[in-house]
């Protein structure tokens, strides 16, 4: 069944590929029906904030795979955000964190933020995220901000 929306509040659908067409150029309505798009919930407060808000320049957030253009093989995993968003794109650079010992920046277990184990930060690991990923609770819990020292050293080989 093929699907189209019609500005904002209808979906048209076709239950099959055959349309008759009078003489007139109109249309039998059999096999064109009109379906109302269910209303969206109003956003609280509290989410307009939130996307005011996120995402922060060295915050750390644990993100989903879906996030990722390509996927991850971990279902989530810890992020860096680099930089503000890109303006028009809505796209912002993360270095993603691994447990896996790789060549870069050693990052030490930290349980403020969340996380449990060692981990490594590499070039490997930069990527271009979409930000809305990062407002949305349901794909990004935020949970602070990196510590300075660490920070400045991913800053240090985001610039170079």
């Amino acid at each position: 069944m093929r699907q189209r929306t019609l500005r904002d509040r209808f979906r048209v659908y076709r239950t099959c590929g055959r349309r008759h067409v009078k003489a007139d150029g109109t249309s039998l309505c059999s096999e064109v029906g009109v379906m109302s798009k269910p209303a969206e919930p109003p956003r609280a407060a509290s989410d307009a904030h939130r996307r005011a808000q996120h995402p922060r320049v060295g915050g750390v957030y644990v993100v989903q795979r879906h996030v990722f253009p390509f996927g991850d093989r971990k279902p989530s995993r810890p992020v860096v955000v680099m930089c503000e968003p890109i303006v028009g794109l809505d796209e912002v650079w993360v270095w993603t964190r691994t447990s896996e010992p790789v060549p870069g920046i050693h990052h030490p277990k930290s349980p403020v933020l969340g996380l449990d184990r060692d981990g490594w930060f590499s070039e490997l690991n930069l990527k271009r995220v979409a930000a809305r990923h990062l407002r949305d609770p349901r794909s990004a819990r935020y949970r602070g901000q990196l510590e300075l020292e660490y920070f400045e050293l991913l800053k240090t080989r985001w610039d170079a």
